[in-house]
């Protein structure tokens, strides 16, 4: 399934996969009139109408348009393209002080677009602000970088030296999630099994708690052998939950 791209504030984002966009419309951070545009397609439309974001069926995006011969690239044109474009446009009408002027305008536009939303670059600048009090991770590579995003979704889900904030937790959490930490999908899922902040969700509780247990968190372990046994957020399986028991139970015993 291809990537999916909105405008939001007349700006273009993404890529995203449809995971984030679903994480997005339940925090509040993506609303049912943003347009949407998934590779593969021809038009954009309004995010009302993608099933599995703002109506009840939790089923995969419906795909809106026949899929064109060829892979489309997203509509619009670059920032790169555009000064090009200007450059062109200066060697004619102004010149070479023209020419001098337009490279800084060009060169600026290389910056970094900044959303307003938790970001890896964010998770480097707000991590430095904890070195005090020793909980910064410093294990490098992406499972040091996964620890970080995840440390923040527990300060942001609990205020802890940040102002409370789920939206901006569950996004740490789905980031970290994505990165493959296990402790950060684990408590994504509570905050579904739980309804911190949000509207309590079960079945997106049991989704987390398969990822963080996949990845090898016992607790969640734990927590799909209970949901297969009382069919919570899953239909009831009483194999599936002694399953679940004993990989939990080996998991808590590894050395």
């Amino acid at each position: 399934m291809g990537n999916w791209y909105y405008h939001q504030n007349g700006q273009q984002l993404g890529p995203v996969d449809f995971p984030t966009l679903q994480h997005m419309a339940a925090a509040g951070q993506l609303a049912a009139n943003d347009q949407l545009w998934q590779e593969g397609t021809e038009a954009w439309v309004d995010a009302s109408v993608v099933a599995g974001l703002f109506n009840s069926n939790p089923a995969s995006p419906v795909t809106q348009a026949a899929p064109v011969r060829t892979k489309a690239p997203p509509p619009g044109v670059s920032g790169k393209q555009i000064a090009v474009l200007i450059i062109a446009l200066g060697v004619v009408l102004f010149g070479s002080v023209a020419i001098i002027l337009l490279l800084i305008v060009y060169h600026r536009s290389q910056a970094p677009v900044v959303v307003n939303s938790p970001t890896i670059a964010q998770a480097h600048r707000d991590d430095s602000s904890s070195d005090e009090s020793g909980s910064a991770d410093t294990g490098g590579g992406t499972a040091g970088m996964a620890r970080r995003i995840a440390a923040l979704g527990t300060k942001s889900l609990h205020g802890d030296g940040v102002p409370q904030d789920t939206p901006k937790a569950i996004q740490y959490f789905h980031q970290a999630a994505q990165l493959g930490n296990a402790d950060a999908a684990y408590a994504l899922a509570k905050v579904y099994a739980d309804g911190q902040g949000i509207k309590k969700d079960e079945a997106q509780a049991f989704h987390f708690y398969t990822v963080a247990a996949k990845l090898g968190n016992a607790d969640a372990m734990t927590a799909l052998g209970s949901a297969y046994e009382h069919g919570t957020g899953v239909a009831a399986d009483p194999a599936a939950a002694k399953d679940w028991y004993a990989k939990a139970k080996a998991a808590k015993n590894k050395p």
